[in-house]
């Protein structure tokens, strides 16, 4: 029979280890990215249900969101929507300030004209 050995230290979660892990890795900015894009995908379920899932935050370059979306209908609604968004997603946790969007239209991927 094996012995069991004593734990010496507290156990920490994997929540807790994340960034310190990507930042010896040089993933730093990429974990970011991903948490301000879920931050960013739950906030469009909240404002605007029928832009969930249809959007997907890129990038924030110089104070602008970038947004990837599928329909020039999505661009639209992005548009008139875009100080809203951008100040409710200015005052998330996750979120960053920014002072605009810049949305461009990409069809769906496996969608060939």
């Amino acid at each position: 029979m094996s012995e069991r050995r004593q734990r010496t230290t507290k156990p920490e979660q994997v929540g807790q280890l994340l960034p310190e892990a990507a930042r010896a890795l040089g993933l730093e900015g990429e974990l970011r990215l991903a948490r301000r894009s879920t931050a960013f995908n739950a906030l469009l379920a909240t404002l605007a249900p029928t832009l969930a899932g249809r959007c997907a935050l890129v990038s924030i370059e110089r104070g602008e969101m970038i947004i990837d979306v599928e329909t020039s209908a999505a661009a639209q609604e992005l548009h008139l929507r875009g100080r809203e968004i951008t100040t409710a997603f200015s005052d998330l946790p996750e979120g960053e300030r920014t002072h605009g969007l810049h949305v461009r239209v990409v069809p769906p991927k496996g969608n060939h004209l």
